[in-house]
């Protein structure tokens, strides 16, 4: 099987209820983007605090589903 995109939710998954992720996620993904794997945010949440933070933070992919999956972030367009 042939993976192309791993999505993951965002509080209580990729970060703790304190908005903070433990510190082996960073080298995490930067091992999963070295295979040329997409890592993706899909989230409940609006663009506007935490996400933002975390997409730039951990410099990741750039599609996203937001808002329980009303809303579709191309990061590069913003």
């Amino acid at each position: 099987m042939n993976i192309k995109a791993i999505l993951s939710d965002l509080d209580g998954t990729l970060i703790d209820f304190d908005g903070k992720y433990h510190e082996d996620v960073p080298s995490l993904i930067k091992k999963i983007q070295m295979k040329n794997i997409q890592f993706s945010l899909a989230t409940g949440r609006s663009r506007v605090g935490k996400v933002d933070s975390v997409i730039q933070e951990l410099n990741l992919s750039p599609l996203h589903i937001l808002c329980g999956g009303g809303m579709i972030l191309n990061w590069k367009t913003e």
